[in-house]
């Protein structure tokens, strides 16, 4: 203001042979050979469709919170823009009251246009570690008389409870070191996408 886990292989035991043997081999009887097929086919399908829905429900998740973080800055509420901010980051309610401060400041300073801040299409989160991440793309307009600027960026989206809930880290003033620095889980994983020029155009009143 957002990645494809990895499957590992357990190391064959020199017992393995006999045992897949025993369960496929003809000659420990032909019944069993369906009887397996099933049982893999089930095996299959629901670990297949585990899956499916766990990462279902981590974009879905990831979304009504990206988009709750959103809702709190078009209405200018802060302090709720603040706490979705990285825990690691902001580990007490001095840096977060400091937080809000650096955001009303900035504003005032900038000439406190009005804005609107929305979420873009998020495609999908991934484990490193004990750590879900992803990166969503964030569009801001700003409006000033006469002027209007759109400002295309990303947050890097974290979440440390199975993608249950989620915090975000605006990327448009943070480098690839800050972000392997903050969060060496991530380092040679996530790369930061290179936010466009902000597009500004005049608006002439109707």
């Amino acid at each position: 203001m957002g990645i494809s886990a990895r499957a590992a292989r357990a190391p064959r035991s020199k017992g393995s042979s006999g045992i897949a043997a025993s369960l496929f081999n003809v000659r420990y009887g032909t019944w069993r050979i369906p009887a397996m097929r099933h049982q893999r086919l089930f095996l299959f399908l629901f670990f297949t469709t585990a899956s499916f829905c766990c990462g279902a429900d981590l974009v879905v998740n990831l979304r009504r919170d990206a988009q709750a973080c959103a809702a709190a800055w078009n209405r200018r509420d802060f302090k709720m823009v603040v706490s979705y901010l990285p825990e690691r980051l902001y580990p007490n309610g001095r840096a977060r009251v400091e937080a809000v401060k650096e955001i009303e400041d900035g504003l005032s300073s900038a000439g406190d246009p009005a804005f609107h801040v929305s979420i873009g299409t998020i495609k999908k989160a991934r484990k490193y570690r004990k750590l879900y991440a992803a990166i969503v793309p964030i569009s801001a307009t700003l409006d000033w008389p006469g002027l209007r600027t759109t400002d295309d960026s990303y947050l890097l989206a974290v979440s440390s409870n199975e993608g249950q809930s989620w915090q975000f880290l605006p990327l448009y003033e943070e480098t690839q070191r800050d972000i392997d620095k903050f969060f060496p889980e991530f380092e040679g994983k996530i790369l930061i996408p290179q936010s466009p020029a902000p597009a500004t155009q005049i608006v002439i009143p109707d």
